[in-house]
């Protein structure tokens, strides 16, 4: 259980790199990002977490990015 939570950290770190640079790539200044982070199975939207039957389409909501807009130019 402790490979996988490592693992799970690791894929983390990727996940907010690439939309860390995806959002660059849109043209927001990097200077405006003020936060990343992730939560891994922390704030799930459902009850689908490791080893709960789920369909893939339910584990599939808990695999998302939200931005949270605090000030429109």
């Amino acid at each position: 259980m402790r490979l996988l939570i490592i693992h799970y950290k690791i894929l983390l770190k990727v996940v907010i790199k690439s939309t860390y640079k995806y959002i660059i790539s849109k043209g927001i200044n990097a200077s405006r990002i003020t936060k990343q982070e992730g939560f891994g199975e922390s704030q799930l939207v459902n009850k689908c977490a490791n080893n709960v039957k789920c369909s893939e389409e339910e584990h599939q909501l808990n695999r998302r990015t939200e931005f949270i807009i605090i000030k429109m130019k």
